[in-house]
């Protein structure tokens, strides 16, 4: 790892942010090219009950708890259960992963999203509780047929962020168009 690198990881830590290396520590498995957001928390004192497949990306605020500490001081004793997330899944912004779910491969969890049950493959899921509303493929048929639609940005330059002259122009044609699409 470059010193940049080194640096930014140190920075990271002392401002509380866990990364991967972190949670590897604790006992988690990640897999390959496992992409975190910021403030994300994956309950570190159960972090080795938590499987992440490969390719996985997790949106800002992301929470996944292994345990359940409901009834501690009546019972004495917290509940725990395995958490596991299969390959290529998407977790959207402030989602909610609870002890003894399982999120099949490819699917994606809407942002907000309470997720308390499994959740199969290839599932969009949303809500509070999330369920189930339709399979990604029917996902993906719909933007394609919206990819036409709406102004697009960055198609030459992906992840370039817009200047600050940039934006005006940008934000009128995106209202006009009701949506676009950045790369």
């Amino acid at each position: 790892m470059s010193l940049a690198g080194r640096l930014a990881r140190v920075r990271h830590r002392f401002l509380g942010h866990k990364d991967i290396a972190f949670y590897r520590s604790r006992g988690m498995v990640i897999g390959e090219d496992v992409q975190l957001g910021p403030d994300n928390y994956f309950d570190p004192p159960n972090a080795g009950l938590i499987s992440i497949g490969d390719r996985v990306v997790f949106a800002p605020r992301v929470t996944i708890i292994a345990h359940d500490a409901s009834l501690r001081r009546r019972k004495g004793l917290t509940k725990i259960a395995c958490v596991t997330i299969g390959d290529d899944v998407f977790v959207g912004a402030g989602v909610m992963i609870l002890p003894g779910v399982t999120i099949g491969s490819g699917a994606i969890i809407g942002a907000g999203s309470l997720v308390v049950r499994d959740i199969p493959a290839d599932a969009l899921a949303i809500g509070s509780p999330a369920r189930p509303v339709k399979d990604v493929a029917d996902l993906e048929a719909k933007y394609d047929r919206d990819v036409q639609w709406g102004p697009r940005y960055n198609a030459e330059t992906p992840g370039r962020v817009p200047t600050r002259d940039e934006w005006p122009a940008m934000r009128a044609e995106v209202a006009a168009a009701g949506y676009g699409w950045g790369a």
